[in-house]
């Protein structure tokens, strides 16, 4: 049986290469955080997984979006909407619904 190790101990032994990669792993992706700030154009889904008070929709890149949207949801779900994105997540964008041009 192994021997229970402290937590200094133990990150003491694991190669330097696999902390880094654990470490970077809780990251968002390089190449989501570049959206941040752009416009995107959705096809609103449904409701979020995590959030009832949401709505998800995917990109064009089918990256999912998280936006807020309960106050639409019935009339949204199906459409292609803009939005902008505001924050890069792991998995997902966050971001803000644009105001429909009249």
């Amino acid at each position: 049986m192994r021997p229970a190790l402290g937590c200094e101990a133990q990150s003491a032994a694991i190669p330097g290469d696999i902390v880094s990669i654990c470490n970077e792993a809780g990251r968002p992706n390089p190449g989501c955080t570049s959206c941040v700030g752009s416009a995107q154009r959705i096809l609103v889904e449904g409701p979020s997984r995590k959030n009832p008070r949401e709505l998800m929709g995917c990109t064009e890149c089918n990256r999912i979006v998280n936006f807020d949207g309960s106050a639409d949801e019935a009339k949204l779900v199906g459409q292609i909407i803009d939005v902008t994105i505001t924050e890069a997540l792991l998995h997902s964008l966050r971001g803000e619904q644009q105001a429909p041009l009249k």
